[in-house]
């Protein structure tokens, strides 16, 4: 480990890696339990914590700022909610982002229009999907170099983050290696809970990469 030559954008990522990841981890443990495997939770609100994991999938659409993308200040989060439970994640497939984001669930009242559709079905699709999916924000897109002057895409998108992996392709190498023992740790407490962790833990790493390259 002592011969690892990282420099400060990188110790910044492993810095966000490492403060964060025990807490997607949850997440995603917790979709996948009350989304996709077994009876459905539904969600509600207000949630009552005695009575429901909800706040889990709360905190995370607060986190994650998928309320704001969705324009749920402005009286969508019914609408939000009951698209959201008729939704069948079990049927996710990997790379369907763009199709998700043409549901009720995706679009609301938001002037921004379809990059915050896209945004937040690409966070959703994460919860579903946390070792391919990676979230479509602002920063990772500086960060890719993706500029679209027509209708911006989650597959074309996708294709700048392929190419952004290959090009840092041996900075995330050591990157790993120096975050590799701490986040056993972590995922220690997931083991049988999570399928491919080791893919998610990679997936999470590069975008912390992205998310501090894009600052």
């Amino acid at each position: 480990m002592n011969n690892i030559e990282l420099d400060k954008t990188h110790i910044e990522a492993i810095g966000h890696f490492l403060a964060y990841y025990r807490n997607d981890l949850r997440y995603f443990k917790s979709f996948k339990s009350e989304y996709i495997d077994g009876k459905k939770t539904k969600l509600i609100y207000p949630y009552d914590t005695n009575k429901s994991d909800a706040p889990y999938l709360w905190n995370f659409l607060n986190d994650f700022r998928v309320l704001r993308n969705l324009g749920i200040k402005n009286g969508q989060r019914d609408t939000f909610i009951k698209a959201f439970n008729d939704y069948n994640f079990s049927n996710v497939e990997s790379k369907d982002v763009d199709d998700f984001r043409k549901t009720d669930m995706a679009r609301g009242p938001n002037s921004k229009g379809i990059e915050n559709h896209i945004s937040l079905s690409s966070k959703l699709m994460m919860l579903a999907n946390p070792w391919e999916i990676i979230p479509f924000d602002s920063r990772a897109q500086r960060a890719v170099g993706y500029k679209s002057t027509g209708n911006k895409s989650y597959k074309d998108y996708f294709n700048k983050v392929k190419k952004f992996r290959e090009k840092h392709e041996e900075d995330l190498f050591k990157m790993h290696n120096v975050v590799e023992q701490y986040a056993k740790v972590i995922e220690a407490d997931f083991k049988g809970d999570l399928p491919k962790i080791g893919g998610i833990r990679k997936n999470r790493l590069l975008d912390k990469l992205m998310w501090v390259s894009g600052a």
